[in-house]
């Protein structure tokens, strides 16, 4: 069995209030600061603020990171993501303004939906079944390990590693390649959290690293029906071929986006397992369960806490009025809805009731 770690989350019950522009509701820097909410993101007490803002202050107002609203409940949050004539994309997260410029994350219809088009005949089913075999075995193999070592930390152990070699082989990255991703990634850890010094790896150490690539099938392209770079790069938009930066800047997006998320959300599922040995049993016994687990884990601990958007126009909203042009957070960890998938219902999600995303 999986050792459990820290317990779970408490949640509050409090009024909803509606407060002016100049009010602080909260202060999305406290856990890095100096540990006063606990222990980062995944801390008992985040989510208990979370759900203090979602009754307390539905469009919540922070004076860090330059100022933004954050809106917290679901109805909103879910309505402002579909309305991309009202709240805009374009700096994808609201602590690292300068990461702009990705692609399709960045980008608002119509060139979003071209590029959606154009990446997803990548992710097709037929071709995802087709990588499901081997990376199956990757997980195998660093599983085995594990085993062989007798204890050893997950994350640097399976789940960093695992990811860095999924996406090695979708984009069709040379045998190592995923060796060299994940010592990219190592360099993050060494920076902490300092948005700056992140925002200028991801913007040029992947860049370069992408930009290797991308000349590589310029010289010697591949099928443009199986490798992203090439069918990227033998695309036209009215007529005109895609920009190198651009094919460059959608492997930047893979990289950075495809592993954090999948890295954060199998070391969030194995925490989740590690505090329920029971939950651990009822899914061995019952494998047939795993697939809405594993959608409900996702869906507890999504592995993002915000997106960011900004208002086209004035939006007034519980009270309070958005500027044009003002920096929305939408807050997406715990959902409103009861749990789809019972077996993972554990004591945070059962006392969980609908207030936000």
């Amino acid at each position: 069995m999986l050792r459990a770690g820290k317990p779970g989350e408490g949640r509050a019950t409090m009024p909803e209030q509606h407060s002016s522009i100049n009010s602080v509701d909260w202060d999305p820097e406290q856990d890095r600061a100096d540990g006063t909410r606990g222990d980062g993101l995944r801390s008992a007490e985040r989510f208990a603020e979370y759900a203090r803002l979602r009754e307390q202050a539905p469009v919540a107002w922070s004076d860090q990171l330059g100022g933004f609203f954050t809106l917290t409940r679901y109805a909103d949050v879910t309505a402002a993501a579909v309305d991309t004539k009202r709240f805009r994309s374009g700096r994808p997260f609201i602590a690292m303004p300068d990461l702009v410029g990705q692609i399709p994350i960045s980008l608002n219809p119509p060139e979003h939906r071209f590029f959606r088009r154009l990446l997803n005949p990548f992710f097709r089913p037929e071709r995802m079944r087709d990588l499901e075999p081997l990376i199956r075995a990757f997980a195998v193999e660093h599983v085995e390990a594990l085993i062989e070592a007798g204890e050893s930390d997950a994350m640097t152990a399976f789940c960093r590693p695992l990811p860095a070699r999924a996406l090695a082989t979708l984009l069709n990255l040379p045998e190592g390649a995923w060796q060299d991703l994940l010592a990219q990634f190592r360099r993050f850890d060494a920076v902490g959290w300092k948005p700056e010094q992140v925002n200028n790896m991801i913007l040029g150490v992947f860049s370069e690293h992408i930009a290797t690539v991308v000349a590589q099938r310029m010289a010697e392209p591949l099928d443009p029906d199986d490798d992203m770079f090439s069918g990227a790069l033998a695309t036209e938009i009215d007529g005109e071929e895609i920009t190198v930066e651009q094919v460059i800047m959608i492997g930047v997006q893979m990289i950075a986006a495809g592993h954090a998320t999948t890295a954060d959300s199998l070391s969030s599922a194995i925490h989740r397992l590690a505090e329920d040995p029971d939950l651990q049993s009822r899914l061995r016994a019952d494998l047939t369960l795993l697939p809405d687990a594993i959608e409900e884990f996702i869906r507890i601990d999504p592995p993002l806490h915000e997106l960011s958007r900004t208002p086209a126009d004035v939006v007034d909203l519980h009270g309070r009025t958005l500027p044009d042009g003002s920096a929305v957070s939408l807050n997406l960890p715990r959902p409103t809805e009861i749990p789809r998938c019972s077996t993972v219902r554990t004591t945070w999600t059962s006392r969980a009731t609908p207030t936000g995303i």
